[in-house]
């Protein structure tokens, strides 16, 4: 995946338990939808448009898989460009977007279409929430895919994160705080020094 300095950042993927609108019917209930990416747009449609972009040959090698766009709040000029990238590109077999306003931040943003996936008839198996500005990198969503299926006690799993030039982008911190924060915009590398025999 790519962003500013971000080239794979997959955030989370996690099982869920189980009427969704029936515009949705003929894109999402065609078959069984293994995996639905859920991606939040809030002023970065630019990018949310990329990463959609960046998806498309995974999603479509996969055939399982469909996107939802949460366009979270940012108006509407994005919904426009959102709804008309999604068209014209072709990516509506996969793909659709849902506005809400105002911004709901970024657990609301999800749980809006988290929770209208959960009442599918079938819902998603999994679900991955993708930051907008992250591209995925090639086998990259079907390596999350084999690994919840070949590990059936896990619930969630987290992907690597690497920088645009492919090295590891460090996050093994467990709460984000002015200490690890200060350590890692400074790239003093302190803590994550300590921590590097177990990265």
């Amino acid at each position: 995946m790519t962003h500013t300095n971000v080239e794979f950042s997959i955030e989370f993927v996690f099982k869920s338990g189980l009427e969704f609108p029936t515009i949705l019917n003929k894109i999402l209930c065609d078959m069984r939808v293994k995996l639905l990416v859920v991606i939040l747009n809030y002023k970065i449609t630019d990018l949310t448009v990329q990463c959609l972009r960046a998806l498309e040959p995974e999603v479509r090698m996969l055939g399982n898989v469909r996107v939802a766009v949460c366009e979270n709040g940012t108006g509407p000029v994005a919904v426009q460009q959102l709804s008309e990238a999604i068209e014209s590109e072709g990516w509506h077999e996969w793909a659709y977007l849902r506005s809400v306003f105002p911004n709901r931040g970024f657990t609301g943003g999800n749980n809006v279409i988290i929770r209208e996936a959960m009442k599918w008839p079938e819902p998603p198996e999994y679900y991955l929430l993708l930051n907008a500005d992250a591209f995925v990198k090639p086998q990259a969503l079907n390596a999350l895919i084999r690994f919840m299926d070949d590990h059936p006690q896990a619930g969630v799993a987290g992907s690597r994160i690497e920088n645009m030039d492919g090295s590891w982008q460090c996050s093994p911190f467990r709460d984000f705080n002015f200490v690890n924060e200060f350590d890692r915009g400074f790239k003093l590398g302190v803590v994550s020094s300590l921590l590097s025999r177990w990265a």
